[in-house]
């Protein structure tokens, strides 16, 4: 037998098997098994009913949030309270209160604080303060004290309404942020 006749016969038996798998595959029908759980019982789902919900009517009070501190602070110093004046431009009782939880006193040379009311200007005092002790820091004019230093201001420098004051250090390291009145919402700020 020559090679050709080979191929061709060996391509047609090819051929031909092809189309008999093509023909039984073709008449075989695939049903789907169905296989059922005697003990599944239909269940009812309830259907949902409105409830009626109370109404919630806000509270408006008058009286301005008081600033909150974090609980755990490292020692260090940091702003006690600001009192801003009874009236406008009222400077007799217009003071800011410095804190040092530290054991040891604290140089307060060049360290500065900032209020919102007035921008970018600064108190900037000359002061030191004891260990575990507080110092009030007064607008207006005064004879300094151990406890007590007066600025000499002839303006109030604490807005009444509400304004932050934030101390720095002589490095101008923020150092703490206290706020009150209107802008006692600006305490997010998280100072070590």
């Amino acid at each position: 037998m020559t090679t050709k006749k080979f191929w061709t016969i060996l391509t047609l038996a090819l051929i031909v098997s092809a189309i008999w798998v093509i023909g039984v595959l073709a008449d075989t029908i695939y049903l789907p098994v169905i296989v059922r759980d005697p003990t599944l019982t239909p269940t009812i789902t309830p259907t949902a009913t409105q409830t009626q919900f109370p109404t919630v009517t806000p509270t408006v009070s008058s009286t301005p949030p008081t600033p909150t501190r974090t609980p755990t602070r490292t020692p260090g110093v940091y702003v006690d309270d600001i009192n801003n004046g009874a009236t406008t431009n009222d400077l007799n009782d217009e003071n800011i209160i410095l804190r040092n939880t530290r054991s040891t006193t604290v140089d307060l040379r060049d360290w500065r604080i900032t209020s919102d009311s007035e921008g970018a200007q600064n108190l900037n005092f000359n002061i030191s303060i004891a260990g575990n002790g507080t110092i009030t820091i007064w607008s207006k004019l005064g004879t300094n004290t151990s406890t007590n230093y007066y600025l000499g201001r002839t303006t109030p420098f604490w807005n009444n309404n509400g304004d932050c004051a934030y101390l720095r250090d002589d490095d101008l390291d923020l150092l703490d942020v206290f706020c009150y009145g209107t802008s006692a919402d600006k305490i997010f700020l998280v100072i070590p």
